[in-house]
């Protein structure tokens, strides 16, 4: 009755931490991940040594390759001559273990894979997000300066019926030419940014409008204690060090098994023929290789070197604990900083607004860019922060991809 219960309370908690990982949504668009996984060269040539380091991991596993000796001895009339054929066999468990080692190696392998196809994915969405961000900066300078040229066109109209002096008409023209020359920057940096994300998703032109509809989707947080909990522990065991350090020890306990079967003797088995003018000879040979000094402390070793492994898997746990709520602590931060600049940006009618009210002569033309330019910082201060949201919200989800 009792091994009944403790069955059902393993199900249990099996079933709960599969519904817990469950419950963390891929952060990135399923058709953004295909994009990159379908276009990125970084990633397949990485794969592609992943897959020939597996082969490798596979070698040494069996016994030492037979050898032959051939020996003729011969004055002329006379001759002696020998044929040997030998085989060495470590002990049976020595292979086993070795076998064991080698399982180990790979799954450490595809998990190193896994790793690393999370960080490209990672950097692709990273330049994706300097896209987005250069994108809609230079659609925000594109109408800022045709709201430029507007202004500049009204104050030659003043201008030229007396009501404004020159410098008020100059104040316009600089003001326009300063605008033209930021559009003029942020074109030439998106076009440097879209270098760096074709890079990751190939032909621009060919993934311009679903690059447009992912640029309008909207991240968010959750930042309820169950969801943080249930994203630490992924992002614990999907940390890099912590992996590598796992299956160190892992292998570590495969190792002592191997440094004793390897204490253990090992068998030699062969035949030979001697054969002359006299006589012809020949047998089964047999031969232990019996280790007392070679492996010496060689157990003892591996012993240490688990003990070592398992401290150092603490020590990486612990280390990207201690990274993740940095990170968490970074996008709640920037998460709380979007919602505040949204919230106390004005709405889109205050630019009708001030050019209304400069039309009808309420506000001066001075008074105008001076509201004008708090707006503009304003607007562009939550695009910024947006675009450091995103990045650092893709730093701690990348985990789930």
């Amino acid at each position: 009755m009792k091994r009944k219960y403790t069955w059902m309370i393993f199900v249990l908690g099996l079933f709960l931490f599969v519904r817990s990982e469950a419950q963390i949504n891929n952060p990135i668009d399923s058709r953004f991940i295909e994009l990159v996984e379908q276009n990125s060269t970084t990633l397949k040539a990485y794969q592609d040594q992943i897959e020939a380091t597996k082969v490798g991991a596979k070698t040494n596993l069996n016994p030492s390759n037979p050898q032959v000796n051939y020996v003729r001895i011969s004055d002329g009339d006379n001759y002696n001559e020998e044929i040997e054929v030998t085989q060495q066999f470590d002990f049976p468990t020595v292979y086993t273990q070795k076998r064991k080692g080698s399982k180990l190696e790979i799954e450490r392998l595809e998990g190193e894979y896994r790793v690393y196809r999370q960080n490209i994915l990672a950097e692709a969405y990273k330049a994706f997000t300097n896209y987005a961000y250069a994108l809609k900066m230079s659609d925000m300078a594109k109408k800022r300066a045709q709201q430029s040229q507007d202004v500049k066109e009204l104050m030659q109209k003043r201008f030229e019926n007396g009501d404004i002096t020159a410098i008020e008409l100059s104040k316009a023209e600089m003001e326009s030419a300063l605008v033209q020359s930021r559009l003029d920057n942020w074109m030439v940096e998106l076009n440097s940014v879209s270098q760096d994300l074709a890079l990751f998703v190939g032909d621009m032109n060919a993934q311009s409008n679903l690059l447009s509809e992912l640029a309008s989707v909207h991240l968010s947080l959750d930042k309820s204690n169950e969801a943080k909990t249930q994203l630490k522990d992924l992002w614990v065991n999907s940390d890099a060090a912590v992996i590598e350090a796992a299956y160190q020890s892992k292998i570590s306990d495969v190792n002592i098994g191997v440094k004793r079967s390897q204490s253990l003797p090992k068998l030699m088995v062969g035949y030979r023929q001697e054969k002359n003018n006299a006589f012809t000879m020949n047998g089964p040979s047999l031969g232990v290789t019996i280790p007392l000094w070679e492996n010496k402390n060689t157990v003892k070793q591996a012993k240490l070197e688990k003990i070592y492994a398992e401290s150092n898997e603490d020590d990486m746990r612990l280390k990207a604990a201690l990274q993740f709520e940095k990170l968490y602590q970074t996008a709640s931060y920037n998460a709380d900083l979007v919602q505040s600049l949204s919230n106390n940006l004005p709405e889109g009618k205050v630019l009708n607004h001030l050019m209304l009210s400069l039309e009808e002569g309420y506000i001066s033309l001075l008074e105008y860019y001076a509201q004008l330019s708090v707006y503009y910082d304003l607007q562009d201060q939550l695009e910024k922060v947006k675009m450091t949201f995103k990045t650092s919200y893709i730093d701690l989800y990348k985990v789930a991809l």
